[in-house]
């Protein structure tokens, strides 16, 4: 995948290309911030698809105590592309095209359980310019615009038939960092700040106690990530990913389903407060196509139930 790529001290481009979004994250990410690209020596191109079939389930305790809610959730797809180019010896430009946030639920009907029959998602897809500037000896700033497009559905028989729609929604937003190179010793440290992404959709409403059509605000977070990563021979590197996420940005509550429950109810997205997470792993070069990598990640707890309910179950 890299085959014009030369380990010294930085790692083959390809492990560098599939450790710079590790799969652990918090709140509604699905691939992190594209960064790594930027590090790949050369001229460099990568097309990507990841591919997850999580299982979810629960037993009701309140409303429904004792029934099971079977799985609850969707698979997921993620295609990406990214593009990257070395156009002087201080200047590199990239592309990147990936689907950065999303979410998806589905509970299956006749089990019982007091959300039978919910279902909804939540998708985004993301184009990103980069251009990486080194100022000194291993010393270098980089940044871009964002461009990012929002779409939605969710759908809940139980509360009087509610349905909600997100027409298709665009925002900008931008990425700037600062990184540390030195490839004799395959050091790489980074850090980068993706700001808050603004989107206002319009939000089609039906069922509930207060059907119609409106602005429904609703936001991605900003974020700050830390990425290091050390080559301990010629073929493998360890890395480590610190990463903070406002999360309580992304509140979401269009105005049927938030009157329908209360003003006191939970809205239909709510993160109580910013969210950390780690990853720490292990990439190896096989040979001059294969590389691999094994991530570990952890997020702390933010001590509430796990549960796509407003309601106790």
């Amino acid at each position: 995948m890299s085959k014009k790529t030369k380990l010294c001290g930085m790692l083959v481009g390809g492990v560098v290309a599939i450790c710079s979004n590790p799969a652990v994250a918090g709140g509604l990410d699905r691939t992190l911030e594209p960064m790594g690209i930027l590090f790949v020596r050369g001229n460099f191109v990568e097309l990507s698809y990841g591919y997850a079939d999580p299982k979810v389930s629960g037993v009701g305790a309140h409303l429904t105590p004792g029934k099971e809610s079977g799985n609850m959730t969707k698979k997921v797809s993620l295609p990406g592309l990214a593009i990257k180019m070395h156009v002087s010896h201080a200047v590199d430009v990239a592309l990147v095209y990936d689907e950065p946030f999303g979410a998806g639920f589905s509970y299956a009907t006749g089990t019982g359980y007091y959300a039978q029959g919910w279902n909804g998602s939540l998708s985004t897809k993301a184009l990103t310019g980069l251009l990486k500037y080194e100022i000194d000896s291993g010393i270098s700033v980089y940044g871009g615009p964002r461009y990012e497009t929002l779409t939605g559905n969710t759908s809940l028989p139980s509360i009087l038939h509610y349905n909600l729609t997100l027409d298709n929604s665009t925002a900008f937003g931008y990425v700037m960092g600062a990184a540390y190179e030195r490839p004799a010793s395959g050091t790489l440290v980074s850090l980068t700040y993706n700001s808050r992404i603004d989107f206002s959709p319009t939000a089609t409403e039906t069922g509930g106690r207060y059907p119609g059509t409106s602005t429904a605000p609703i936001d991605m977070p900003q974020s700050v990530r830390l990425d290091v990563r050390q080559a301990i021979s010629r073929t493998s590197a360890v890395m480590f990913m610190a990463r903070w996420a406002d999360w309580p940005q992304a509140t979401f509550a269009p105005l049927d389903y938030q009157k329908t429950l209360g003003a006191s109810a939970v809205p239909l997205i709510h993160y109580p407060k910013a969210i950390w997470d780690y990853s720490v792993g292990l990439g190896h070069k096989f040979n001059s196509t294969w590389s691999g990598a094994v991530m570990a990640g952890y997020e702390p707890s933010n001590g509430l139930a796990v549960s796509n309910s407003t309601c106790n179950t």
